[in-house]
């Protein structure tokens, strides 16, 4: 497994068009949340200036078509994306879920 990370910024003026698709965007995430290692909002003050998308995939070709089937990014972040690859060293686990987290008994 490869994690391919897309970080993507909103075209000028894509503002509406992000409103418009926003819940079939996300709807694609929960469709595909077992390939997401990591997906959300970039932030520039409170506005959404674009995203961040780590996806669990076997070559990238396959984090391509997670990616380009999301219905809002082929529209709103046109030319304003880069893509990077990397093999995890250690694959994120449980460990970092809310209902797993461990306590720390310390006084």
């Amino acid at each position: 497994m490869t994690l391919f990370a897309f970080y993507c910024r909103d075209a000028e003026n894509s503002a509406s068009l992000r409103e418009k698709l926003i819940a079939d965007h996300l709807a694609h995430i929960e469709a595909n949340i077992d390939k997401f290692a990591v997906a959300g909002p970039l932030k520039q003050g409170d506005a959404t200036a674009g995203s961040m998308v780590v996806i669990k995939a076997e070559d990238e070709a396959e984090a391509r078509s997670i990616f380009e089937g999301d219905p809002i990014m082929p529209l709103v972040f046109g030319p304003q994306l880069r893509l990077t690859n990397s093999s995890p060293l250690q694959a994120i686990g449980s460990a970092a879920s809310p209902g797993n987290r461990r306590t720390s008994s310390r006084s």
